[in-house]
C-alpha cells in the first residue's frame, strides 16, 4: 500500500494514532522551543506534515503561525480538512522554497530518513548528483536568524 493510498483509506491515521502519542510529542516539542528558543516568534514549519496530526496539537497548545509541507496530495487533503486555518504546501522536503523563514522548522517521526543515498524518492532531476548535505539544506534555509 502506498503512502497516498494509506491516507485515502484512513489507514495511516488508524495505525499511527495508536502507535504514537501526538499530543505528548507536540508538548515535548513546545518544551524544547521554550527552553532553547532564541526568538519570541512562534512561527513553525512542519516538514513532512502528513495528515496534520502534529499541527492540530500545536494549534491546541496556542501556536497559530503554522505552515505544513508534504509531497503527498492525499495526505495534504486530510491535513487541510483537519486544520482549515493552516497553510499547506505540496513539495519535496529535499528541495523546497517557501520564500519565508520560521522560528522553528521540524521534521518529526521518521521522514528525515528519506533524505539520504538510499531513499525511496529519487532526487529531483535538477538536483541529481548533489550531496545529501545539499538535499537537507532546504530545511536550514527556512530557519530565521536567532532561532535555535
Amino acid at each position: 500500500m502506498s503512502y497516498d493510498q494509506s491516507a485515502r483509506l484512513g489507514v495511516y491515521d488508524a495505525i499511527y494514532t495508536h502507535m504514537k502519542n501526538y499530543p505528548q510529542e507536540a508538548a515535548q516539542l513546545v518544551e524544547l522551543i521554550r527552553n532553547y528558543g532564541q526568538t519570541s516568534s512562534r512561527s513553525v514549519l512542519v516538514v513532512a506534515a502528513g495528515t496534520g496530526l502534529y499541527e492540530h496539537t500545536l494549534l491546541e497548545l496556542g501556536y497559530t503561525d503554522i505552515t505544513g509541507l508534504d509531497q503527498s496530495p492525499d495526505m495534504l487533503a486530510l491535513a487541510r480538512r483537519r486544520n482549515p486555518g493552516i497553510t499547506y504546501h505540496e513539495a519535496d522536503m529535499r528541495d523546497f522554497d517557501l520564500r519565508r523563514q520560521y522560528a522553528v522548522v521540524t521534521n518529526l517521526f521518521s521522514a528525515i530518513g528519506h533524505i539520504g543515498p538510499n531513499d525511496s524518492y529519487p532526487c529531483p532531476p535538477h538536483r541529481a548528483g548533489r550531496s545529501d548535505h545539499y538535499r537537507a539544506r532546504a530545511h536550514a534555509t527556512h530557519v530565521a536568524a536567532g532561532s535555535p
